[in-house]
């Protein structure tokens, strides 16, 4: 793909182009696209890529899998992400064997820069007839189905995938001390006898080691928690404490093909909005399909989390800092003030401060007949040095959205990511 403002290289007027993207291994959120791919008999490294135009591989790989490959008729250019175009060396055709699928394929030989896998798989492959390709979540599996009818896939059997994660709530209320492990009682709605694999995870102050924690047939266990803070933890009861996955045998999933939930009062897409033009069939099927992506949804300030990936730093204008003193608030004001703010420290969001700076407060309705807690910042804003962000143009974004017909809008809970 080439910026708007790249000068294009000069190619033969009858060169072939195909697209393609550029693969970096250390893409962890797209390793459901890595498999094990077999050719001649050895096994080696392949990333799927559904919408490549063609199927490559490196030079050097071809060389030690000892496949011949032909010169091209007409010039082949590949274009791909960020690398520029690339010309193919030549081209062979053989079987690749992936999961399940066999087929017939024929690959591009590329020099060795231009990609970092061995194999890159695209639809010369995965849009065969015969080839069927199921994702779901963090899976993706391919097979073969030789029967199915191409106009319907009812009939279509499907291979096993993976379970989806199992959510975990605290069962009762704990504190946790500070600079101590502590065992807190957790449960799912997800009645089954089996082992669940917990990966490390680390919050503010607290840590959840990786481990394999056992769930009982009432759905409970125990999760170890590390406090690393200076002060104790307070878990309230119902907070979401991790999302484990179940634990499987020798490669192969356990004997348990779907988890029949038991949803309670944390189903909090059991009470949808949904229009009446949706059967129920499908309703559920969006309902699996949201509680499979649960982690992605914040029913209260426990579930939103915060992130390291970047920090805010406000510069101003003048070295005084800004101070006012606060607002009167009624008695009942005071006390839903501070059960925001005990929830909002209990979280993690907001941390006990002494700067010099002060905003007031406000404590603003809702409808539903709930409080917000507002800061005014306006003192601040007009000494804060203004961030320069380049945000695309609303006019732009409406031309986008010409000739759609769904729309999703994101809601921020409490005005926060």
């Amino acid at each position: 793909m080439d910026s708007g403002d790249s000068k294009k290289p000069q190619t033969d007027d009858d060169d072939r182009k195909v697209m393609t993207g550029t693969v970096e291994t250390s893409q962890n959120t797209n390793l459901k696209y890595f498999h094990d791919a077999i050719i001649q008999g050895k096994k080696l490294k392949a990333y799927i890529d559904l919408g490549s135009q063609c199927v490559m591989m490196k030079e050097s790989c071809a060389k030690e899998l000892g496949l011949e490959y032909s010169p091209l008729d007409k010039p082949i250019v590949i274009r791909g992400f960020g690398q520029g175009l690339a010309k193919a060396i030549g081209k062979l055709t053989t079987e690749i064997k992936i999961d399940e699928a066999v087929a017939l394929t024929e690959i591009l030989v590329v020099p060795d820069n231009f990609q970092e896998i061995p194999l890159l798989v695209g639809q010369p492959f995965t849009d065969q007839d015969h080839i069927v390709i199921i994702r779901r979540g963090n899976a993706l599996r391919i097979f073969e189905d030789n029967e199915v009818d191409k106009t319907s896939l009812s009939n279509l059997t499907i291979p096993e995938l993976p379970h989806p994660k199992v959510s975990l709530w605290a069962k009762d209320a704990d504190i946790i001390p500070s600079n101590f492990v502590g065992f807190v009682k957790a449960y799912t709605p997800c009645k089954i006898d089996v082992d669940l694999y917990v990966e490390k995870r680390t919050e503010f102050d607290t840590c959840i080691p990786r481990c394999i924690i056992k769930l009982n047939d009432v759905g409970e266990t125990q999760i170890p928690i590390l406090n690393l803070s200076n002060r104790d933890i307070a878990i309230k009861k119902g907070q979401r404490m991790i999302r484990a996955d179940v634990c499987t045998e020798d490669g192969r999933e356990i004997g348990v093909n779907t988890i029949e939930c038991a949803h309670d009062s944390r189903d909090q897409f059991q009470n949808l909005n949904i229009g009446e033009s949706i059967d129920d069939e499908n309703r559920e099927k969006l309902k699996d399909i949201l509680r499979n992506y649960e982690d992605c949804f914040a029913t209260d300030m426990h579930d939103l989390g915060t992130t390291e990936s970047v920090q805010c730093k406000i510069e101003t204008t003048m070295e005084e800092p800004i101070t006012y003193r606060p607002y009167r608030l009624s008695y009942k004001e005071r006390e839903e003030v501070r059960e925001i703010v005990d929830d909002l420290k209990g979280a993690g969001t907001i941390v006990d401060s002494t700067s010099p700076y002060a905003s007031p407060i406000l404590v603003v309705r809702k409808k539903d007949g709930g409080v917000r807690l507002c800061i005014h910042y306006r003192g601040l804003n007009k000494i804060t040095k203004k961030m320069s962000y380049p945000l695309s143009l609303i006019d732009d974004q409406l031309e986008r959205l010409s000739g759609k017909v769904y729309f999703t809008t994101i809601d921020m809970m409490s005005a926060l990511i």
